[in-house]
């Protein structure tokens, strides 16, 4: 539901200029090899519960001007690709997970001043949609959307 949701939302609200105006088409290399030292151990020790508690703890520990959010916005962005269609545990805190939750913390985010300037003219869901293009292009060469879990459990040491 939660992909069906993000590609309506691109395909309705993306203008051309909303990705543009992140600094560059893409998050570095470098940051999405952080994203992965991060969350590929939770994911090997911790799975999904895991990985719902550090993406918490990283939006409650970074400010959302520091280039850190990028971190904190990927793994979220690698929690809603592994919990799309997939019956979740009963015993599961969905609160943080649902989709009114995602998106709140999406608008906020991209209302930074980090990502676009804090250009207010500019909907909060275009530059949503902006910053899903940037993480996702970013993390696409080591993430398998379809299998995020399973791509970051790669990384783990054996």
């Amino acid at each position: 539901m939660m992909k069906q949701f993000l590609l309506a939302l691109t395909v309705l609200l993306l203008p051309i200029s909303a990705k543009a105006q992140i600094s560059s088409k893409q998050m570095s290399a470098q940051t999405a090899q952080r994203v992965i030292d991060r969350y590929a151990p939770i994911v090997c020790k911790k799975g999904l519960s895991g990985l719902i508690i550090d993406v918490q703890k990283c939006y409650k520990k970074t400010n959302i001007n520091s280039s850190d959010i990028e971190i904190c916005v990927a793994g979220d962005l690698i929690l809603v690709m592994a919990i799309d269609g997939r019956q979740l545990p009963p015993d599961l805190d969905k609160s943080f997970i649902n989709e009114r939750a995602f998106e709140e913390r999406i608008k906020k985010v991209a209302d930074s001043p980090y990502f676009f300037g804090g250009q207010p003219a500019q909907h909060a869901t275009d530059k949503g949609v902006g910053l899903f293009y940037y993480i996702g292009d970013g993390l696409a060469p080591y993430i398998d959307d379809n299998h995020p879990l399973q791509s970051l459990a790669q990384h783990c040491k054996k």
